[in-house]
Order: C-alpha cells, then sequence, then structure tokens
C-alpha cells in the first residue's frame, strides 16, 4: 500500500512527539508529590479499565513510568489530580484543563490513516496550544522548537506534489541519551541495539519515542545534550 507525505500532519506530528515526551515528565514529576505514593500507584489508582491494565503492560515491556504514559492519560490524570496538584501549578485556570483535551483529540485525529491532508489553520491552531502548554509547565526550549513548527506552517502556502513518503518514516524513530558523554544517538525502530535494549535504572540513561520523524525526534532531544543520528541507523 502507498504511503504519503502530507506536510501539515506531519508538522502536527513532530509538535506532538515533543509535547509528548515533556508532558510525560512533567506529569511524572508532580504526582511525585502525591503524599503516601510514588508516581506508580498515584497513576494507577486513578486510571480505570482498560487504560489500568494498559499501563501496566507498558510497564512491564519499558520498565519506565514515563515511557508507560500514553497521551490518552494526561486529561485523566490531571483532571483527577486536579485539587491536590494540578491547580498549584496552573495557577487554578481551569481552561487549561479544556486546552489539554483539545490537544489530545487532534492527537487521535491526527493517528488515523488520512485521505487528505489536515486543515493547515486548524493545526497552526493546535500546534500554537501546543507552545502555550509547554511554556506554562516551564519547558521553553521546547516550546521554541514547536513555535519553529508554528512558524513554518505561517510561510506562505507552497503544496509539493503528493508523493510517497520515505520509508523511514513507519517505523518510528526512538532517542537514547548516554549519560557519560551527553550525546543523544537517534536509532530506528528496526534497529538491532533498539531491539535488543535492557531497562537502566537511570531515567536520562533510557530510551526515548517513539517519534514520528528524525525532525521530532531531534527537536525533543535538543535539552539533553548533542544529538546525532546513530551510524548503523544510516
Amino acid at each position: 500500500m502507498t504511503e504519503y507525505y502530507y506536510p501539515n500532519k506531519q508538522a502536527l506530528n513532530d509538535a506532538f512527539d515533543i509535547f509528548r515526551y515533556d508532558m510525560r515528565r512533567f506529569i511524572v514529576r508532580c504526582l511525585n508529590r502525591v503524599e503516601g505514593k510514588s508516581a506508580e500507584e498515584a497513576i494507577k489508582e486513578k486510571l480505570k479499565g482498560a487504560r489500568s491494565r494498559e499501563f501496566s503492560n507498558n510497564l512491564y515491556r519499558t520498565g519506565s513510568v514515563e515511557e508507560s504514559i500514553d497521551i490518552n492519560y494526561f486529561p485523566d490524570l490531571i483532571n483527577e489530580y486536579w485539587t491536590d496538584i494540578f491547580r498549584q501549578e496552573f495557577r487554578g485556570e481551569r481552561k487549561v484543563k479544556n486546552t489539554l483535551r483539545t490537544i489530545v483529540d487532534a492527537r487521535n485525529e491526527a493517528a488515523h490513516p488520512p485521505q487528505k491532508d489536515l486543515d493547515r489553520e486548524d493545526v497552526r491552531s493546535r500546534v500554537t496550544d501546543i507552545a502555550n502548554l509547554l511554556g506554562r509547565i516551564k519547558e521553553p526550549d521546547s516550546k521554541q522548537a514547536v513555535e519553529r513548527i508554528r512558524d513554518r506552517l505561517s510561510s506562505p502556502r507552497q503544496d509539493p506534489p503528493v508523493s510517497p513518503a520515505p520509508s523511514t518514516s513507519r517505523e518510528g524513530f526512538h532517542v537514547y541519551t548516554d549519560l557519560p558523554t551527553g550525546m543523544s544517538k537517534i536509532h530506528k525502530a528496526s534497529c538491532r541495539y533498539y531491539k535488543n535494549r535492557k531497562p537502566n535504572p537511570l531515567p536520562d540513561n533510557w530510551w526515548h519515542g517513539p517519534y514520528s520523524s528524525e525532525a521530532g525526534a531531534r527537536a525533543a532531544s535538543q535539552n539533553r545534550g548533542r544529538v546525532v543520528f546513530a551510524g548503523c541507523c544510516r
């Protein structure tokens, strides 16, 4: 089946890659303040039914609480812990919850194979929402990265002819940061190093992703040191 390149959808997915990584860290950091519970326990207590089982399965597979949080959990967790934790983080502005729900709904729409590209102005609005929310959780570097994505959408429209997307976009990209050297390497999902990865107790020495594009992986990893494409994945 032929896969086509849709620039607006790709821009939105690149913004989601950055957003997902930083929101996971923010949520875990906040939930570690729940009295008498770890972040893992706090999440399991509030997720219900299939989502609770999915989180447990993800945690078993990845060994990382952050990596196990699906983007669809974000609104539920923030709403459940709004009074105790997140109201203080967002200074009581409940509209943050509506914005987050809108962002997650847009992500779910973008996750489905489209018959045509997404509307540019709709995508630009959602990318702006993502940038603003990243600013609210004090991630200025990521906010700027998403704003650059938004600015590309604001440039004069030049629609290229529809053509097959690069084959690597199907498998996703993952980033591994080596703590001693401070270097982050981008690997394809098919890479033997990614397939044979083992859990590591150090959170900054872990695999992050998947990201839908190399650009998204680079942007999400830019504040963790130098980022290069792994030679074995060229």
